[in-house]
């Protein structure tokens, strides 16, 4: 349904590739509230027929799943915003704000149902189930389902957290629904109701998975190094640039999804001229930005080497004195 969306509503033809993701991470947004009201208004209702507070719990949940697609989608057009004077960076670090408080909804909805567990331990509810609202609640997870599907799907193409953090909610969503279902299998066909210890058990667990989701936008926020899988693609980029001798003190810094701009060091050969080794330094950069989307600045290095006549990759002392030596 996603790509549906998407070829009905991102028409223009003209958009990068970071502005079409941009889109499509606000359409999923819309598309996530869409499915979060609608589960909530309907799991509410069988909520309050069949007197389960399980289930109103867990409509409960949706309704804050709402209010985090509703983040993601302010998120989303926050992050694409451009550079100005105040941010010139970008504001590319607002997803990772966005998703933080997708984070603190998460925990407030575990500490709720929290609550309502313990009471309902304390104090047992008759529950008056149906085949028809079993039914029903079995498509909520699948719908739940188709959530965690696209919004997986969408990180893996887009790496953005705010899909990341909207997966892995509808992932303990689907591990929630699936055990008040239970619960009321349980309590129809056996008479057992067990719905206080184990909305616990899954509040418990809802309020782990946000702090986890915290605990990562932390160290986004705090400026945790860049994956070392893109620190060793710019490293044999830099590496394929002729005379290049060798590479070091590669510095990245993240500033949002798709946003990271930096500094690296390459070894040169002391006696090619300015101007050559300008070209071949430029075109560097413009394969960093090109291939890994890098704003990268590099220094060079003066080197002697040893086999400085064909200009082969081999031993060289890192120059002390910038003296012109002739091949």
């Amino acid at each position: 349904m996603i790509k549906l969306l998407a070829r009905l509503f991102i028409k223009d033809e003209s958009l990068s590739k970071n502005e079409y993701n941009n889109k499509l991470i606000t359409l999923s947004g819309y598309l996530g509230l869409a499915i979060n009201l609608l589960l909530f208004i309907f799991k509410i209702s069988v909520g309050l027929i069949i007197s389960s507070i399980s289930v109103i719990s867990d409509a409960v949940n949706n309704l804050s799943d709402g209010l985090s697609s509703l983040i993601a989608i302010v998120g989303s057009k926050i992050a694409a915003k451009p550079a100005d004077d105040d941010h010139p960076y970008g504001h590319g670090r607002s997803e990772y704000l966005a998703t933080l408080i997708v984070g603190i909804a998460i925990i407030i909805v575990g500490f709720s149902l929290l609550k309502s567990g313990i009471e309902n331990t304390i104090t047992p509810k008759e529950v008056s189930a149906s085949i028809p609202a079993i039914i029903i609640l079995i498509g909520f997870i699948l719908l739940k389902f188709y959530m965690f599907i696209y919004n997986t799907g969408l990180y893996k193409d887009t790496k953005s957290e705010i899909n990341r953090s909207v997966a892995i909610d509808s992932r303990n969503d689907m591990i929630t629904s699936l055990v008040v279902v239970l619960t009321v299998v349980l309590n129809y066909f056996g008479h057992i109701n067990i719905e206080g210890p184990v909305s616990i058990l899954v509040s418990l667990f809802i309020i782990y998975s946000g702090f986890s989701i915290i605990k990562d936008m932390m160290f986004l926020l705090l400026g945790s190094e860049v994956d070392r899988e893109i620190i060793d693609q710019l490293e044999e980029i830099l590496k394929t640039g002729r005379f290049v001798k060798g590479v070091h003190d590669i510095e990245l810094h993240q500033y949002g999804r798709n946003h990271i701009i930096g500094t690296a060091h390459l070894e040169v050969p002391s006696n090619i001229d300015v101007y050559s080794m300008h070209e071949i330094v430029d075109e560097l950069e413009k394969q960093a930005k090109n291939q890994l989307n890098i704003n990268l600045s590099i220094h060079m290095d003066p080197v002697y080497c040893l086999d400085q006549a064909h200009y082969n990759p081999g031993p060289c002392k890192l120059e002390k004195k910038h003296e012109d030596k002739n091949i």
